[in-house]
């Protein structure tokens, strides 16, 4: 039976440190041989294809996607009018043990709120629904696990805990 990517949201307010978080998770991930695969929303446009370069004159031309291939490393750039549904981004993954998404804050999937209460008044209420942990910088009380914000092997056997809960169905 193939098994399900675990799939998990990290979000949070602006410089909370969700990149720190994703980066030092997938590197706990990957030494313990999972395969991890991440999307990363942004809010702004991003330009992955350079005017000037041929991908981007094909875009510019009209075509509704582009493979841009490298010797290394290969790109998918979809030329579309809305953003794409987050369901829509993760079947095109494979062979995939953890996908870890950040952003998506509105999206139905589990998620880790990063919180730095140094920075930010938080009331205790989550930014998002469905969130299931939170990674903070103080001490907090509420009915969640709570995290250290540098506690990134808590973190990552959480996500790993998840990850095998979910493929011994």
């Amino acid at each position: 039976m193939k098994k399900k990517p675990f799939i998990i949201g990290i979000v949070g307010l602006k410089n909370t440190g969700k990149t720190t978080l994703i980066i030092n998770i997938i590197k706990i991930l990957v030494k313990k041989k999972y395969n991890v695969s991440t999307i990363k929303h942004a809010h702004h446009e991003v330009q992955i294809d350079e005017p000037g370069r041929d991908s981007y004159q094909h875009r510019i031309a009209g075509a509704h996607q582009v493979i841009l291939s490298t010797e290394n490393k290969w790109a998918l750039i979809n030329s579309c009018k809305e953003t794409p549904e987050l369901e829509y981004l993760i079947k095109k993954f494979e062979n995939t043990d953890i996908i870890l998404v950040e952003g998506y804050k509105n999206s139905k999937i589990p998620k880790i709120e990063v919180r730095r209460y140094k920075k930010y008044d938080y009331k205790n209420e989550d930014i998002a629904e469905n969130i299931i942990a939170i990674s903070s910088d103080t001490k907090v009380s509420q009915n969640k696990i709570i995290f250290n914000s540098n506690d990134y092997d808590a973190v990552s056997n959480f996500i790993i805990k998840k990850h095998n809960e979910i493929n011994c169905e």
